[in-house]
């Protein structure tokens, strides 16, 4: 198969999408990128780079299609918005010359869900089916940012998110738990559970021991003001467990 892969972030930005793509080549499909440049996590321009114009790179065999995003998004609201209309616009621009080519246009959704309208266009204007892989769940992410939840908001995300999952031909997610979440959006449609893999990294085994004795409450993962761990601790020191332990 061809594939086309619509995602906000790829190499050298470190995903899952990175393995997925190198994967599907090693099975023999053709896979190639529709990307803004380099940008995670600090939403600035990596070395080696010009956040300029479009270019189309060649990653192990793979084409990846570049265009511009705006600096800065992740110290402001508007730069933020701004950045997702750049990306919905510049994806679409270049989707719409090449995406008659593909057999198949996967979208990986690894932030906001108007990453899925790029593909969206492309499936009406040249007839392709299209797949969403799904690892943050609309709206409750957009509320987790601070945006207000009332009925105008509420009517407004709602609307959103079942237009969007409606127009896929395949959804995906990368926890059974987010399939709840959706299926309300589309009772019609067959959700699928693909869970996340492990890289494979070099590492150190740790000087850090773990007391059996102990209750042992270990969070893995991104650590920022979204995944609210400060709330998780104040939780734990309420609970007034006997010896507790928590390593972040």
């Amino acid at each position: 198969m061809k594939i086309l892969v619509v995602s906000e972030v790829f190499y050298p930005e470190n995903f899952l999408i990175n393995d997925l793509v190198k994967e599907w080549k090693k099975q023999g499909h053709q896979v190639d990128i529709i990307s803004q440049y380099p940008s995670y996590p600090e939403s600035y321009i990596y070395p080696g780079y010009t956040n300029k114009g479009f270019r189309i790179e060649d990653w192990e065999g793979s084409k990846i299609f570049r265009f511009p995003f705006v600096e800065g998004y992740k110290t402001s609201v508007y730069k933020k918005i701004h950045n997702y209309y750049k990306y919905v616009h510049g994806a679409t621009l270049i989707g719409k010359n090449i995406a008659g080519d593909y057999d198949l246009i996967f979208v990986s959704q690894t932030g906001p869900l108007t990453v899925a309208l790029p593909a969206i266009r492309m499936a009406k204007k040249f007839n392709k089916p299209i797949a969403i892989w799904t690892f943050d769940i609309w709206p409750d992410v957009v509320y987790m940012y601070g945006v207000p939840r009332n009925i105008v908001t509420k009517h407004l995300f709602e609307h959103f998110v079942h237009y969007v999952y409606n127009k896929f031909d395949y959804i995906i997610v990368s926890s059974s738990g987010f399939i709840s979440s959706i299926q309300k959006y589309v009772p019609n449609k067959t959700i699928h559970y693909a869970p996340n893999w492990l890289q494979p990294v070099d590492f150190a085994i740790s000087e850090l021991k773990l007391d059996a004795n102990k209750f042992n409450f270990t969070f893995a993962g991104n650590i920022s003001l979204y995944q609210n761990i400060l709330n998780t601790v104040k939780g734990f020191q309420k609970a007034d467990l006997k010896d507790f332990a928590a390593f972040l």
